[in-house]
């Protein structure tokens, strides 16, 4: 894979800086609704060692401030659903605080 800076004549036109860093096959979302509440809460059981309820983490997922999650769609063929590869989200006042729970 090569890199370029942005705006360089390297640059495939009407491509971004960013597909040359992330891989093509994983997609980013901030809406909520594109998080499977069981892929994440086996997400969290693999990688964190924490056991939550789907119906908790959908409560969970409703009062959070922002969300962002990172989809795998496959490689040569598609999935027939995405994997949930990745996940973060805040939690804030809305005015001075944001916080980024484990």
């Amino acid at each position: 894979m090569m890199l370029v800076a942005a705006g360089t004549s390297s640059q495939t036109e009407g491509q971004s800086f960013w597909s040359f860093l992330f891989p093509q096959r994983i997609r980013y979302s901030s809406n909520p609704d594109d998080v499977d509440l069981v892929q994440l809460s086996e997400l969290w059981a693999k990688t964190l060692n924490v056991h939550r309820d789907p119906s908790e983490i959908a409560k969970a997922l409703k009062y959070s401030y922002s969300v962002i999650v990172a989809l795998d769609h496959g490689e040569g063929q598609e999935f027939a659903q995405p994997r949930l590869v990745g996940f973060g989200r805040a939690v804030s006042d809305g005015a001075f605080i944001v916080c980024l729970p484990p």
